[in-house]
């Protein structure tokens, strides 16, 4: 099977799952679900820090990472399945590099603190509010969909990457 047969497989594959999560109430990670998944916001000149709590027995998917960046497993154990690294069980501590255009989907083990560092300049975007405007900030490091990522790599001139 070639590679972009396996990626459109993959990614239809996760979008026929997390439509089945929301089909029976389950919820992912997405902003403003805080009480489920708790957040920390975190920011120095430059960088963005969202560090994640996550109970055991948990599952989700996780958006589309636009840009490379660093993912820092501070507590905890999860079976993780994603499209460039497969599936794989992940236990802190551990520091993991995503690539652009990872989507994952989480099984959480134990209970788990997951931090991910971006940047918010140099990226075509400069976050100007920081704090006061995570939504901008959100937009500028993670797609929706997989067509809005392919939109932004178009529009940037880039291809597709998973490492």
């Amino acid at each position: 099977m070639n590679d972009l047969k396996t990626r459109d497989s993959f990614r239809e594959e996760i979008g026929i799952f997390e439509q089945a999560l929301k089909d029976v109430g389950g919820e992912r990670r997405v902003a403003g679900v805080n009480d489920i998944f708790p957040l920390i916001h975190r920011f120095v000149p430059g960088m963005y820090c969202r560090e994640i709590f996550m109970p055991a027995g948990a599952v989700m998917t996780t958006m589309i990472h636009r840009y490379e960046h660093f993912a820092f497993i501070l507590t905890g154990k999860a079976r993780v399945v994603s499209e460039d690294r497969g599936d794989e069980i992940i236990e802190a501590p551990a520091v993991i590099v995503t690539k652009p255009g990872t989507k994952r989907v989480l099984h959480i083990l134990e209970d788990m603190r997951w931090a991910t560092v971006h940047l918010t300049e140099g990226n075509g975007h400069v976050a100007t509010k920081a704090e006061s405007d995570l939504v901008e900030i959100e937009q500028s490091v993670v797609a929706a969909t997989f067509k809005e990522y392919q939109q932004q790599l178009e529009h940037e001139g880039g291809q597709l990457c998973l490492g």
